[in-house]
């Protein structure tokens, strides 16, 4: 049995002018060779307000250099370069000192 006409999906063809502009990474065309916890003012700029590494789709960074910076970054926050991404309190009072009696209650 032979077929006259193919099926169709329903789909419309893709236009070529749909397609994604590939954004080149910022480290590739710096020609960075490595890059290093030291440097702050680099490592800031992929790191969110609140402390958080950015993800490679909003920096535009390749695999290679994303995961350059990801290890920079947790290596300066060992070292205390950096803040941490949690807002977590680090005090070592006990709650009652630290104010966690809110609402009233005692």
């Amino acid at each position: 049995m032979v077929r006259a006409t193919p099926r169709s999906t329903g789909r419309h063809p893709k236009s070529p002018a749909r397609r994604l502009t590939q954004t080149s990474c910022a480290l590739c065309r710096d020609k960075v060779q490595w890059v290093d916890y030291k440097n702050i003012n680099l490592l800031r700029r992929y790191m969110s307000d609140r402390g958080k590494i950015r993800a490679r789709s909003a920096t535009g960074n390749c695999v290679r250099h994303q995961g350059e910076v990801s290890v920079a970054i947790k290596t300066a926050r060992e070292l205390v370069l950096l803040p941490r991404g949690d807002n977590k309190p680090t005090t070592t009072e006990p709650l009652e000192m630290a104010g966690a009696t809110r609402g009233g209650r005692s």
